[in-house]
């Protein structure tokens, strides 16, 4: 089974990013008609937060199944090694993500740039994908965060003094507006936000998620902001102790989500 990213930078992003929440990358590629979704997680389960990354390829062309081809494969390989492969590659150019039929490595290929061939490269699969986890949230309502560049630059601010964890809440300050607010033992920023008819902020709304796991999520959302055709980032928090991050980005092949999840107060 095989997945296709526009850009390569894609994926290296992505394991870059998942790179420093765990050594080992975590993927689940499922296929179901014509639409063909890959997601990627940590291994291990980190103690404050969890985050995934789901890309869905929406291609609308054919495409030919093997009659005894899994319709889900699920496999594992080494976030550092497999980062470094990536490096390899152009970023700019469409890569191609296969896993081998008996999941021992999976391979990569991208078209040379003079098109006199094809560059390839194989890296070791591991078994062991360790504990499942399905976060079953309540987060129904998703406030909106317009400008992404101003958000990486209020986690920069907040998030450079050496505190390990960061408070993040809402606060209402008049009937159409609230603001994001980001606050440590040391800073407070806050960024202005608008509501719409559906989610108006009538109580307090606060989560708190580690400083690092911030900048590594605000740097991903502003760097697939540059590849993306579309983007949006959005807030939310549920009343069972669990508040996300949801970045969305949109390319010409499909959607893709990127989930930070952290603990509500």
């Amino acid at each position: 089974m095989a997945f296709q990213f526009p850009r390569g930078a894609e994926l290296l992003f992505v394991t870059q990013y998942l790179q420093q929440f765990d050594d080992t990358v975590k993927f689940k590629l499922r296929r179901e008609g014509q639409r063909t979704m890959l997601e990627v997680s940590t291994v291990n389960i980190p103690p404050f937060s969890y985050t995934t990354v789901a890309f869905a390829d929406e291609s609308e062309r054919p495409q030919k199944i093997a009659a005894a081809e899994p319709q889900t494969t699920s496999w594992a390989v080494n976030a550092a090694f497999f980062t470094n492969v990536l490096t390899c590659f152009n970023g700019l150019s469409p890569i191609v993500l296969e896993v081998a039929d008996d999941l021992t490595c999976v391979l990569l290929y991208q078209k040379k740039e003079d098109n006199t061939g094809v560059h390839v490269a194989q890296v070791g699969a591991l078994h062991d994908l360790g504990p499942r986890l399905l976060v079953d949230h309540d987060v129904r309502v998703l406030y909106t965060i317009a400008d992404i560049q101003n958000f990486s630059g209020i986690v920069r601010s907040v998030c450079a003094w050496g505190d390990e964890r960061c408070d993040v809440f809402l606060r209402r300050v008049s009937s159409t507006k609230c603001q994001l607010v980001m606050r440590t033992s040391t800073v407070t920023s806050s960024l202005q936000l608008s509501l719409g008819e559906d989610n108006g902020v009538f109580k307090h709304l606060e989560g708190s998620a580690r400083c690092t796991d911030l900048q590594e999520y605000s740097r991903l959302c502003t760097r697939m902001a540059k590849l993306a055709d579309k983007t949006s980032l959005m807030l939310g928090f549920g009343s069972d102790g669990i508040s996300l991050f949801r970045f969305e980005w949109f390319t010409e092949r499909g959607s893709r989500t990127a989930n930070l999840f952290f603990c509500a107060s």
